[in-house]
This record gives structure tokens, C-alpha cells and sequence, in this order.
């Protein structure tokens, strides 16, 4: 470099990898462990994948179990005495019910999105994981 020129920061880096033999390209090759790293990390999404299935289904199992058992009881002869000789409960009885039943339909109308969006992200990571790059 001639005197009195300003070498620049790529400049330098360029020169140290010439020196040192090292390309400073980025190398494409693909790198032999890719293959089970993929692997790995699919299976993993599976795994989470399940765990968080289960945990929705319990939570869900729940709500469905506490709804009905709500329902039960709103439809037994003593609720519905005291919701006769009470004005409110007379009146927000018949909404709370039908919010209860719209909540417990819902409920499964996600149960079954849920589990038919889980059947195609496991296919689609099924395939991930058996392909070759």
C-alpha cells in the first residue's frame, strides 16, 4: 500500500484472511449435522406439541365437566325456587345459563380445530424431518 493511504476496516480484514489462507467468502456447503439437528428439533416441536394438546384438552375437560355440572344444578327445583323469589337471579339466570351452554359449544368446536390444526403441523414436521436439506 502506497504511503499516505488510509486502509479501511474490510480492507484489513480482507489482507488477514489472505495472510491466514481463510476465504472470506461464506461457505454453502451443508453442513454434515444439519440432518439430526433437524431431527432433533422437529421431534422437540412434537413433544411440545403434545404436552401442549394435553393441557388444553385437561383445561377444556374442565370447563366442560364444570359447565354441565352448573347446569345441573341451575335446572334443580331448589335454584329455581330461589330464582323465583329472587328478582335478579330471575332475571340473569336465563343469560348465565345460555352464556354457560354457548361457552361449553364453543369449547368443543376447538377441541376439534385444535385437533385437526395438530394433525397438520405434525404431517407438515413429519415431512421437515424426512427431508434430505
Amino acid at each position: 500500500m502506497p504511503p499516505g493511504q488510509k486502509t479501511t476496516t474490510p480492507d484489513v480484514k480482507k489482507a488477514a484472511a489472505m495472510s491466514t489462507g481463510k476465504s472470506t467468502a461464506t461457505p454453502q456447503v451443508a453442513q454434515p449435522g444439519i440432518a439430526p439437528n433437524r431431527t432433533a428439533i422437529t421431534m422437540q416441536a412434537q413433544q411440545t406439541l403434545d404436552l401442549l394438546h394435553q393441557r388444553l384438552t385437561d383445561v377444556e375437560a374442565r370447563v366442560t365437566n364444570n359447565a354441565n355440572a352448573f347446569l345441573a344444578q341451575a335446572q334443580s327445583q331448589p335454584l329455581q325456587a330461589m330464582a323465583q323469589s329472587s328478582p335478579d337471579l330471575r332475571n340473569q339466570l336465563p343469560t348465565l345459563i345460555a352464556s354457560l351452554q354457548k361457552a361449553a359449544t364453543m369449547t368443543q368446536a376447538s377441541q376439534n380445530t385444535r385437533s385437526q390444526a395438530l394433525s397438520n403441523v405434525r404431517a407438515k414436521l413429519q415431512s421437515l424431518m424426512q427431508s434430505k436439506t
